[in-house]
Order: structure tokens, then C-alpha cells, then sequence
């Protein structure tokens, strides 16, 4: 009979909780700024030890779309870069802005950092979904987790570039942790598909 209990008896030890009894949606305060910090710097390092971007859409018209923007040449020039000419440029602002105030380094480190914070989300939601698990090998588990889900081709290829996938991927991130506030998931999701249209191939496909 007591075995049976045992069975039964649902497994609450091993789950993080607070005072109230509640379960915890959010890492504790000084892992997850720990986690912040860690996730921008490690990356902009990288961003910085890979060197400059060379690609060809920076040469084609990431550099061109954010100078075109400011300058209002859009009525100008005739499609110098050829159909991209017309991809909206607000992500490119920050990278042109850099590129020609800034050592070229510093393009490589900030837009680096800002890649970082990629992991920090992931893992923000690697934490959500792994409630029966007490600290600390809860969040060891999320930053386990986290860590390879940023470190793919894609992302490792365009770190510190003028490549917008992995700016973009941070508002998904973000909807994605706002599950419950549907007007905060529609927003950020929204706010993607419109900075980067090529966005919406993958995301309606």
C-alpha cells in the first residue's frame, strides 16, 4: 500500500519555488545579469577576434540603403543595388552610423553584443520550460541549452556582420517569452516581419 502511495504521489521536491509556493517563471536576479553580461561579451569578443565584415550585402546595399535613407537619395538614384535597394533600411542605420563615426573595430563589438543577447533570451526560455528543476541545476541546464541553440552556422557566420537574421531573431525571442501577454507576442512579432521582409518567407512558409 505504501509503495502504491509512493507511486502515486506526485514529485514537488525537486521543483523551485518561492515563498508562496508558487513555481518560478524568472532565473534568480544575480544568475540572470550574470547571464546578460556573459552572453553580450563573450560575443562581441568574438564578434572582434573574427575581424571586419566583408560581405557582399554590406558592399551592395546595407551600407547604401542607410546612407540613401538619410540623404533622401531614394528619389535619386535608380536602384543602385539593384532590388535591395528598396528593403527598408532602419536596421542598417546603426551599422552605417558606425561604419563612418567609429574604428572599424567597434562595428564588429557592438553589433556583436547586441547578437549576444540572443542567448541570454534563450536562456530566459530554456528556464520557463524546465520547472522541475531545482536551482542551481536548473538554470546550469537553461545555460546549457541555451548555449548551442545560438551557436549555429547561421549565427556563427554572421556574427559582428551587417547580417540582420540574428538582430531580427531577438524580437522573436522576446514574443516568444511573452506568451501570456498576447498583445506584447502580436507587437515584437509584428515589429519583425516588418523591419525585414525577408522575414516572412520562413515565418508564413
Amino acid at each position: 500500500m505504501n509503495d502504491q502511495e509512493n507511486v502515486d504521489k506526485p514529485v514537488t521536491d525537486i521543483t523551485t519555488t518561492d515563498r508562496s509556493g508558487t513555481i518560478n517563471q524568472a532565473p534568480p536576479r544575480f544568475i540572470n545579469i550574470t547571464v546578460l553580461f556573459l552572453s553580450i561579451s563573450v560575443v562581441a569578443r568574438l564578434a572582434f577576434v573574427m575581424g571586419q565584415d566583408i560581405s557582399w550585402d554590406l558592399r551592395n546595399y546595407h551600407y547604401y540603403n542607410a546612407y540613401a535613407f538619410l540623404h533622401d537619395r531614394l528619389t535619386l538614384d535608380v536602384a543602385p543595388a539593384m532590388i535591395q535597394s528598396y528593403l527598408n533600411p532602419l536596421l542598417d542605420l546603426l551599422p552605417y552610423l558606425i561604419i563612418t563615426h567609429l574604428p572599424p573595430h567597434w562595428l564588429g563589438i557592438i553589433i556583436g553584443g547586441i547578437q549576444g543577447i540572443n542567448i541570454w533570451f534563450l536562456f530566459k526560455i530554456a528556464y520557463l520550460v524546465l520547472p522541475k528543476y531545482r536551482d542551481p541545476w536548473r538554470w546550469i541546464l537553461s545555460i546549457t541549452l541555451a548555449v548551442p541553440g545560438f551557436w549555429g552556422m547561421i549565427a556563427i557566420s554572421e556574427i559582428g556582420t551587417t547580417m540582420q537574421d540574428t538582430i531580427i531573431s531577438i524580437f522573436i525571442l522576446i514574443s516568444t517569452i511573452s506568451h501570456r501577454r498576447w498583445i506584447p507576442v502580436v507587437a515584437t512579432f509584428m515589429i519583425a516581419l516588418t523591419i525585414i521582409l525577408t522575414l516572412q518567407v520562413p515565418t508564413w512558409g
